[in-house]
């Protein structure tokens, strides 16, 4: 018996009696880094003749059965599987539905198949609209950047930026760890005049305003100068345009490190605590207050450690709440290793060393020295759910340089007269001036009791 077929765009959540006949455009696994030989699920996109897409997953009790007989490029006859939500918060296709392979799903190849190998629906750079993956973007690669490393959580990674062009918009684009491989082996080639890149699945980002692109973890796929219609009409259109980018790559600058003095007085908003928490959106901004007290009852340090690897005994790091107070309210904020550790001049392990066993809930004398300092404070704003518990705020960045506190003052409080007071309040048998702005006292007499 033959099944009727029926396309991607009609799948639903109506029946388990599909049957599709699709493309495999792109095929991924999900890896186990705890057993890297199973991985955690087997995905991919599938798209049919009228161009629908869909993704689908075999989750990973069926890899066994199923990832011999899948191949990316290849086009079978898919039936008898699940259909769930195609939910997340970022998407592999714009289907409302994703197909779920199923003990009983049929997978038939088809060899004979009119689905086109490279059915790309490609998307202005002008069009970007995040947060979904089913965007393809067919671009000119105009420059490259530097190959860069860093640290997160202790584990190094590498990444570099691609610099891409298309009708006058300019897009770049990071890539990371395998995909960087892909363009370095390109590269190796030596032809890198007038490259045309495919890319697939990319992931769409947005920081301060500027759109970027970037190679999901898993899913994304360079294709370079790819030999289809689309990309040798481009390629052409750039030969005989001679104002265009016909040119070998270049190399992208590298912005200027931002100086301290550029990141706590130009670079990032300014707010005042009643500000910070007045904000309903997440940002990063610079607050100048006071440490006002030490939480107890929280222990200021904790034990780093590594995923999957014991912990080590010298592996002990800052964490420590403070409450903080300037002129309009008061907030808790999270100090972490690296600026408690410049500010006192020892590190953590060494500290406890010389506590001589003390409680761990006992704050060494060095701690409370910070109590009744004023500090520069980069903090992150994070949106909240829960309103019953009053939200503490983690400090990226911490400076303690007065010349620069002195200026951050200068800079958002000079409007104040110096002289001027907006009240007093009773210090032993003094008056201090207190600046409504900042929150500091003027130190300075204003009246003496008589």
């Amino acid at each position: 018996m033959v099944l009727p077929t029926e396309f991607i765009v009609d799948i639903d959540s109506s029946t388990e009696s599909w049957h599709i006949v699709a493309r495999v455009v792109r095929l991924w696994k999900i890896p186990n880094f705890n057993n890297p030989r199973n991985p955690l699920d087997l995905e991919m996109v599938l798209c049919d003749e009228r161009g629908g897409r869909i993704h689908a997953v075999v989750r990973r009790t069926l890899v066994y059965k199923f990832q011999s007989t899948l191949i990316e490029g290849a086009a079978y006859s898919i039936s008898n599987f699940g259909v769930g939500e195609n939910s997340g918060e970022f998407k592999y296709s714009m289907h409302l539905y994703k197909v779920n392979f199923e003990y009983n799903t049929r997978v038939v190849l088809m060899r004979d198949c009119t689905i086109p190998r490279f059915q790309f629906s490609f998307v202005s750079l002008a069009d970007i609209m995040a947060p979904y993956f089913d965007n393809n973007y067919l671009v000119v690669l105009t420059g490259i950047g530097t190959e860069k490393e860093y640290e997160r959580n202790r584990k190094k990674y590498r990444m570099n930026v691609m610099e891409l062009e298309i009708d006058g918009s300019k897009i770049e684009c990071a890539l990371f760890e395998n995909y960087l491989d892909d363009l370095n082996a390109f590269l190796g080639c030596g032809n890198t005049t007038n490259v045309v890149v495919v890319i697939q699945l990319a992931k769409v980002k947005s920081f301060k305003g500027k759109v970027s692109l970037q190679n999901a973890l898993h899913a994304s796929k360079l294709i370079f100068n790819l030999d289809f219609d689309k990309a040798v009409e481009l390629r052409k259109r750039l030969e005989e345009n001679t104002e265009s980018v016909s040119q070998p790559l270049s190399q992208i600058a590298e912005a200027p490190k931002m100086t301290t003095e550029e990141e706590f007085l130009t670079h990032t908003v300014m707010k005042t605590i009643e500000e910070l928490k007045d904000t309903n959106e997440e940002c990063c901004c610079i607050v100048m207050a006071t440490i006002k007290h030490l939480i107890d009852g929280e222990d200021w340090w904790y034990k780093a450690c590594r995923c999957g690897t014991s912990v080590l005994s010298d592996s002990k790091m800052y964490r420590l709440k403070v409450r903080v107070i300037d002129g309009t309210d008061s907030a808790t904020f999270v100090l972490f290793d690296r600026d408690v550790a410049s500010i006192l001049g020892i590190s953590c392990s060494d500290l406890l060393e010389s506590t001589d066993q003390a409680p761990e809930k006992q704050f060494p004398s060095e701690i409370c020295s910070l109590v009744d300092k004023t500090f520069l404070f980069k903090v992150d704003n994070k949106i909240v759910s829960n309103s019953r518990f009053e939200q503490s705020y983690k400090v990226r960045k911490l400076c303690s340089d007065n010349q620069l506190i002195q200026q951050f003052k200068d800079i958002h409080f000079s409007n104040k007269a110096d002289d001027s007071l907006d009240f007093v309040i009773p210090y032993g048998k003094l008056l201090v001036g207190v600046d409504q702005c900042s929150g500091l006292p003027k130190e300075v007499v204003r009246h003496v009791y008589r």
